[in-house]
């Protein structure tokens, strides 16, 4: 058999105003090494390729660019599919972000003022 094992990770690191490309690259090698060994076990013990495609979409939903396009290559997506993922994820990214800030606020409006 032709198929392959992939290992998906999707990380969603925090997505500040300064360095965000830098912070993106890190976190999609961080996840490559941290499965580097499991990709190995797996490859093999079943005789098959194994790959790592790590998915690093920022908390301000920006999507490293190196992650969609290795996922897409590897499920062989077309460009509409691969804009639509892009665009579902990052607006997950964008909604999970608010959703926290929302709930940071409303427990701050909560606790009691110290005067």
């Amino acid at each position: 058999s032709t198929r392959q094992i992939l290992i998906i990770d999707i990380t969603c690191p925090y997505g500040g105003t300064s360095h965000t490309q830098r912070s993106l690259e890190n976190a999609y090698n961080q996840k490559i090494t941290k499965y580097e060994d499991l990709r190995q076990f797996l490859a093999e013990q079943h005789r098959k390729t194994a790959i790592v495609i790590p998915i690093v979409i920022s908390s301000l939903g920006i999507a490293y660019r190196k992650s969609i396009q290795l996922l897409a290559q590897i499920l062989k997506l077309k460009k509409s599919d691969t804009q639509t993922f892009t665009k579902r994820a990052t607006g997950a990214a964008l909604r999970g972000s608010l959703e926290i800030w929302s709930k940071h606020i409303r427990e701050k409006e909560r606790e009691p003022s110290i005067c």
